[in-house]
């Protein structure tokens, strides 16, 4: 449509060819996107006369939706009213009000149509046995372990970037000075701004540890009976490890094979191990039963040894030169037993 025309039709100084040819033309779909944008430039230059409260989103589309039906019934009969710019834009809109709501909402909201996104929250799982890799909106990545769940939204929003983690999981986050990543599990908050770190936070321990590769890390908890917070700033090589029980924070250094990459990169190490930790370890890893069998017997055996994508069955032969023990797959569990 020529612009001085869509002016005339604003105005209310159009014949009524012109009248009839700019309504046919609003009334073709195809023309939505040249409506809207004559819509965006020619608002500012409306008359003055029209009232400011037209200008008013809800008022306008209020406007749009009573006076529908009323402008049909009535379009014989527009006398002096036609001519009003204010009927004009009224009867336009009723007629075509998806067009008139997309132009009004392409200017009054610096000149970008209004887009509301729905919120949501995404929760990743894993069963035992089996690890994954999550890619978050923010386009940080987290290698979640075995028995472990994480929640978070589908689009970060605010001034803050939130996971809550159940379990392990080790992070590299995407670096946002304006928004701090932030950890929760349970009565610890870990906060980053851009950095990778392991998480262990399994509810069957009594203790969270929380390792730093790389950048700087806060880790903070409420004191045991008090309302006061504790914070403990880790560097590289740093771990803090807290206590469900003392409810205290400790920190000390770390091996990196041991504490990080022993899960993440498919190796399971054993330091002097009893025969409780050989099982626990064992049935996360592999997502099997362990029974041990009397293990009230077990209490002077410990076991030290590494292993890298093994299979189960490797691994209990390793232990069994080194343990004296027998094992009998069975199904899904495993059996352990003194020779």
């Amino acid at each position: 449509m020529n612009k001085e025309l869509f002016k005339k039709f604003i105005r209310g100084t159009c014949t009524e060819g012109e009248e009839k040819h700019v309504y046919a033309w609003f009334s073709n779909p195809a023309n939505k996107d040249s409506a809207t944008a004559l819509m965006k430039i020619s608002w500012d230059n409306m008359p003055s006369e029209i009232p400011q409260n037209v200008k008013s989103k809800q008022l306008f589309i209020q406007q749009v939706l009573q006076r529908s039906n009323d402008i049909r019934a009535d379009s014989e009969n527009v006398g002096n009213r036609k001519r009003n710019p204010v009927w004009l834009i009224l009867k336009v809109a009723a007629s075509f009000a998806l067009i008139f709501v997309l132009a009004y909402a392409l200017y009054f909201n610096n000149n970008q149509i209004e887009e509301i996104e729905t919120i949501t929250l995404v929760e990743k799982s894993n069963p035992l046995g089996r690890k994954s890799t999550i890619k978050l909106p923010d386009g940080t990545t987290v290698r979640l372990n075995s028995n472990s769940n994480i929640r978070f939204q589908n689009s970060f929003q605010g001034d803050s970037r939130e996971v809550v983690l159940e379990g392990e999981a080790f992070f590299e986050v995407k670096k946002d000075t304006t928004r701090p990543f932030i950890v929760r599990t349970g009565e610890v908050s870990t906060t980053v701004l851009g950095t990778s770190f392991n998480i262990n936070a399994y509810g069957i321990s009594n203790v969270i540890k929380v390792a730093v590769i790389s950048g700087q890390v806060a880790v903070s908890t409420k004191g045991y009976g008090s309302d006061s917070t504790q914070w403990v700033y880790l560097a590289p090589s740093e771990m803090v490890t807290f206590n469900r029980l003392s409810r205290a924070l400790y920190t000390t250094n770390f091996s990196m094979e041991e504490e990080v990459a022993g899960w993440k990169d498919g190796v399971i190490i054993f330091k002097n191990a009893d025969i409780k930790e050989v099982s626990t370890r064992l049935h996360q890893w592999y997502g099997l039963d362990i029974v041990v069998e009397d293990e009230t017997k077990w209490a002077e055996e410990r076991f030290t040894g590494r292993f890298e994508n093994n299979t189960l069955e490797y691994v209990l032969k390793a232990i069994s030169y080194t343990l004296s023990i027998e094992y009998e797959l069975k199904d899904d569990k495993v059996i352990l037993k003194l020779k």
